[in-house]
């Protein structure tokens, strides 16, 4: 027998030489996720439950199992074609580039208080019903904050939670309109995320996202974007975690402190700086 030394949530040490009781702990910890852990007990030793038992052993509070960077469950660079294959098709244009419309559309909605969201190793697929999703469960492993060439919402639901907005666009889109927008969101807050997502329709290819909020617009509207950020950005978060996280596959720039606000973004939309679209 091997004797292991763990921390449970509330800090105290506990030691044990019986593999027994890890796996009680471990089980008893798992059935605090709800309705997806009875989904998973379908299959009893699943790769999820495994992680969970290394992720104790090597000290993880019992309940941040699957937060975080956990080498042998997430290391944000091993198996990454289970959420995207590599193909250029996410973040090109392949029809004819969408003409802007004159007329301004801008559509916010949230739904109800997201459900807690469970963390899965890069061993267990996730899907999404919702289009563009705006919660859900997701990787381990976040992205650090800024624009990505494509980054996959496994990734980018977990800057949501930390109270990041994601700006997504069309491939397609009008490039101006894009700069437009990319120019009001780089100028309110730090914690972003931008990158192209083609399944957004013809008549609304710009969107930006908060946890359980979603804006649809069919052109850089520097007054609704603003809105929105200010109205739910940052606070909508489930968690407030201004960390940039150790995912970067694909990561075109960083984000950096916006003037006038501070790493925590502080002061959404501090200045005028960003506040001027691009022309």
């Amino acid at each position: 027998m091997v004797q292991l030394l763990f921390i449970s949530s509330s800090g105290v040490h506990i030691s044990t030489t019986m593999w027994s009781l890890v796996v009680s702990s471990v089980l008893s910890a798992l059935c605090l996720f709800g309705s997806t852990w009875s989904q998973r007990m379908s299959n009893p030793v699943s790769n999820f439950q495994i992680s969970a038992m290394a992720a104790l052993a090597q000290g993880f509070p019992v309940d941040r199992v699957m937060a975080g960077r956990i080498p042998s469950c997430d290391d944000g660079k091993t198996n990454l074609t289970l959420d995207w294959d590599g193909s250029s098709k996410e973040y090109t244009c392949l029809e004819f580039p969408f003409t802007t419309p004159q007329q301004v559309v801008a559509a916010a909605s949230c739904g109800p208080t997201p459900p807690q969201a469970l963390h899965f190793c890069m061993t267990d697929q996730i899907h999404y019903t919702d289009v563009p999703p705006t919660s859900g469960n997701h990787r381990p492993t976040w992205p650090t904050y800024g624009e990505y060439r494509y980054i996959p919402p496994q990734r980018w639901l977990h800057s949501l939670e930390h109270g990041a907005v994601v700006m997504l666009y069309h491939p397609c889109a009008d490039a101006a309109e894009v700069d437009k927008l990319r120019a009001v969101v780089t100028g309110c807050l730090r914690r972003y995320i931008i990158t192209p997502y083609d399944k957004l329709p013809k008549q609304a290819p710009l969107a930006l996202l908060t946890w359980g909020c979603l804006l649809t617009l069919s052109q850089a509207d520097e007054k609704s974007a603003k809105d929105f950020i200010q109205a739910r950005g940052i606070n909508f978060g489930a968690e407030q975690v201004e960390q940039d996280g150790d995912f970067t596959d694909q990561l075109i720039k960083q984000s950096v402190v916006v003037p006038g606000s501070d790493m925590k973004d502080s002061h959404l939309c501090p200045t005028a700086h960003g506040s001027k679209l691009a022309m």
